[in-house]
């Protein structure tokens, strides 16, 4: 059964729209056939199909970190998961790490590292607007891991609190700004991870590395593919350039 505070995904059988909450006793999902609320939520267990008001099909399973960056509230533009999964492998981002960020902004890439570092781990991010600040914390809500992130209402700029970091990952305008603090912050083989949309932000950054090494800058780019029988091709559109990647390692 859906227990109360738990997360849940609903997809619609007809349409396949998708709908992620947090069950408690208000809760009311509006679909674009008829709503589904919490009685019927709690009398069900994941993998169920239930029925909304207006008797059509929705098939109810346990949500997975795709669904809730996919579907979490939007207010700045976020790191997408093509870039942030590349950026969490090469800096070594696993279970029980320690991982500071700069910038919340809407929380997708601080939903995708609560999920890697586990509960032994903590992300410190850092968010100098407050209403940036209250939208991560409610999609983090929402995505059950609001426990393992220590959310900050305060300007990375202005200097790093923690000591002894294992990643810093930095989605800023200004990044270069935070490197003194950085080098200060992170234990010995760390990486500095730098998310940024213009070639010019990179010029300027590298010029402000020395204290760093192994400095590399790439993109990742996503073509998907139309897979039909008899007529299987790339799509005619596709992620291309997100954003500069720049990884450095303390040494």
């Amino acid at each position: 059964m859906v227990e109360l505070g738990e997360p849940f995904l609903l997809i619609d059988e007809k349409t396949q729209d998708s709908f992620v909450g947090s069950l408690s006793e208000r809760t009311i999902v509006q679909t674009g056939h008829g709503y589904i609320d919490s009685a019927r939520l709690k009398n069900s267990s994941f993998g169920e199909t239930i029925q909304s008001s207006t008797r059509d099909n929705f098939l109810l399973l346990r949500p997975e970190l795709p669904d809730f960056i996919e579907k979490l509230r939007r207010g700045p533009q976020i790191i997408t998961i093509k870039d942030i999964a590349s950026i969490s492998g090469y800096c070594g981002i696993s279970p029980g790490k320690i991982v500071v960020e700069g910038g919340g902004g809407s929380g997708a890439a601080t939903i995708f590292l609560a999920n890697l570092v586990g509960e032994s781990g903590k992300i410190h991010t850092y968010e100098i607007r407050e209403d940036f600040m209250k939208l991560v914390s409610d999609n983090l809500l929402k995505a059950g891991l609001l426990g393992r992130v220590d959310l900050k209402n305060a300007d990375i700029y202005e200097g790093i609190r923690e000591e002894n970091v294992d990643a810093i990952v930095l989605d800023v305008p200004e990044p270069w700004r935070v490197c003194a603090h950085a080098k200060g912050a992170l234990k010995a083989g760390g990486f500095l991870a730098c998310y940024i949309p213009t070639a010019n932000q990179v010029e300027r950054l590298v010029t402000e590395q020395d204290s760093f090494q192994n400095f590399r800058v790439y993109t990742v780019i996503e073509y998907e593919w139309q897979a039909k029988a008899g007529a299987t091709r790339p799509k005619n559109t596709g992620l291309v350039h997100t954003g500069f990647i720049c990884i450095s390692r303390k040494l």
